[in-house]
C-alpha cells in the first residue's frame, strides 16, 4: 500500500478521533495493551474513538516513526484528529482527549495533532525511534518555518507497506483495529 492524500472517505461522513499505538514485536506488551484498553474504555466518550494498533513483525528493529505513519495512512481519510500514543503510557486523564492547539503535547508519549497537519509535515521520519513529543514538535516547527525537506528517508512521501494480518473488535465504547505490517 502506498500513502495517498486523496482516497477513501465519503462526503458528509462524521469524522472522529483516532488513537495510534505503535507496538514493537519485542517484549511482552500484551498485558500492557490489555490494561491500556481497560483504562481507555473507562475514560473515553462512547462511540467517539477508534484505536489503531500497528505492530511490526518479529526480527525487525523498532521503527516508531514508520509504524505511526502507517497508522495515519490507514486512518487519515476518516479522522480529523489523531493521538499518537506510546503503549506504555496509561490513558489516565480524560482532559487530554479534548482538542487544543496543533500539535498538542498532552504528556510524555502522547501527542494530539490534526491529521492534516501531520500530513503537511510529511509525518515522522520512518526510521525514527526517539521521544515522540520532541519528534512531532520538531517536525511541526520545521514545516512552519518552511525548512522541512522531503528527502527519501522521511515520512509519508516514501512510505510503502503491506498488511500481513488485520483484526478488528469492539467492546461497545472502543473500536480497535490491530494490524501486523511488513
Amino acid at each position: 500500500v502506498k500513502f495517498s492524500r486523496f482516497g477513501v472517505g465519503s462526503a458528509g461522513e462524521e469524522k472522529k478521533l483516532a488513537i495510534l499505538i505503535p507496538l514493537p514485536h519485542q517484549g511482552n506488551h500484551e498485558a500492557i495493551l490489555k490494561t491500556w484498553i481497560e483504562q481507555a474504555t473507562l475514560m473515553l466518550p462512547v462511540d467517539q474513538v477508534n484505536v489503531y494498533i500497528i505492530e511490526q513483525p518479529e526480527g525487525r528493529d523498532f521503527q516508531k516513526g514508520r509504524l505511526l505513519n502507517i497508522g495515519v495512512a490507514l486512518a487519515y481519510h476518516r479522522f480529523d484528529d489523531i493521538v499518537l500514543h506510546d503503549v506504555d503510557v496509561a490513558p489516565n486523564d480524560a482532559n487530554y482527549w479534548k482538542a487544543g492547539s496543533d500539535p498538542q503535547n498532552l504528556k510524555t508519549g502522547v501527542v494530539r495533532i490534526s491529521s492534516n497537519a501531520y500530513v503537511e509535515m510529511n509525518g515522522l521520519p520512518n526510521l525514527a525511534i526517539n521521544d515522540l513529543n520532541n519528534m512531532v514538535s520538531g517536525r511541526f516547527r520545521l514545516k512552519q518555518n518552511s525548512t522541512l525537506t522531503n528527502d527519501s528517508s522521511s515520512g509519508l512521501a516514501e512510505l510503502n507497506f503491506k498488511i500481513r494480518r488485520r483484526t478488528q473488535w469492539s467492546n461497545g465504547k472502543l473500536h480497535v483495529v490491530r494490524v501486523l505490517v511488513e
